[in-house]
């Protein structure tokens, strides 16, 4: 009996599914001289971005590396200049969050390292308190015995807040993909994204912060696949808690004294390592600890159950 239109049709569509799959899974994994890799590094005054510079250093990497803080940043250019022989580190000190910066940074990589391999998008902060806290902060900020210029203008303390975490976290990721992109087209290199596994599931008394590492996530997958035929790959890292500076420099204040700080985690060292080795397999996304990719996929099976984990570990059940 000869196959009809009706039959057909299913077996299309699922070979197209099952080459659309193939063609935006596959790994493309690095397999040339590590030394011979230009690498940029935003955010890389301190915490992972730090250890990852060290980290391609010692493999002889030519860096550039920004951040706005001038006197870590060149701290960190001695220690990778030591590293290895071949290394050369080069640096961009200002802000990510302006776009200046970044448009310079990309200007720097051209002139300097001649292009770039691999783009590590770094920079980023974040808030340790419930959104009711962080609602919370223009009551606090009115009581104040005189009000800020941006209180006075209109902004709220809570407005500013959630405005600097986005444009941190967002804008300055998005902003330095177009700066670099062209690039990375010319090299069919890699952008490295380190966002969060509350990129991809909640985690209480992090709202804001959440919030915008799923629009970060949210932007990079679908970016992977608009730049699949360009032979430019993107690796998404995923870590839990790392052992870093980022909950003291929370931009709410608490950083320090807040009761939803959660545990220390892996160190800044180790959750480099794991990066970088799975940037170098050509992964898609990189879960640490492991378990975080299984508890992804369990938040959609038994959303209640992991929900009660999350409310447990963030001290809210």
């Amino acid at each position: 009996m000869p196959p009809t239109h009706g039959m057909l049709a299913p077996l299309v569509l699922a070979v197209a599914a099952a080459v659309a799959y193939q063609r935006l899974t596959q790994k493309r994994p690095y397999t040339g001289d590590p030394a011979q890799q230009r690498v940029v590094i935003l955010g890389a005054s301190s915490g992972i971005g730090k250890h990852l510079a060290l980290q391609y250093a010692a493999r002889g990497a030519q860096l550039l590396l920004v951040a706005r803080r001038r006197d870590r940043l060149e701290a960190v250019q001695a220690e990778c200049r030591g590293q290895h022989a071949r290394t050369t580190c080069e640096v961009v000190v200002g802000d990510a969050a302006d776009e200046a910066v970044l448009a310079a940074a990309a200007a720097a990589a051209r002139e300097r390292l001649g292009g770039v391999d691999v783009l590590v998008l770094c920079a980023g902060v974040t808030s340790i308190i419930p959104f009711e806290q962080v609602c919370a902060l223009d009551a606090a900020a009115a009581a104040e015995p005189t009000a800020s210029a941006a209180s006075a203008a209109g902004a709220s303390a809570s407005a500013a807040l959630v405005e600097r975490i986005f444009r941190t976290n967002v804008f300055s990721p998005i902003m330095a993909t177009k700066h670099f992109l062209p690039l990375l087209r010319a090299s069919k290199g890699q952008i490295l994204v380190i966002s969060s596994a509350a990129g991809i599931m909640a985690a209480p008394t992090r709202p804001i912060y959440t919030a915008s590492k799923h629009a970060m996530t949210g932007f990079f997958k679908t970016l992977r696949i608009e730049l699949a035929a360009s032979g430019v790959s993107v690796c998404i890292a995923l870590p839990g808690t790392v052992d870093t500076e980022l909950r003291d420099a929370a931009v709410d204040g608490m950083g320090a004294t807040s009761k939803y700080r959660g545990s220390a985690g892996i160190s800044a060292d180790e959750c480099a390592r794991i990066i970088i080795a799975g940037a170098d397999r050509g992964d898609r996304e990189i879960y640490m600890p492991w378990f975080y990719g299984v508890a992804h996929v369990l938040s959609l099976i038994l959303p209640g159950v992991v929900d009660h984990f999350a409310a447990k570990k963030y001290k809210l059940a």
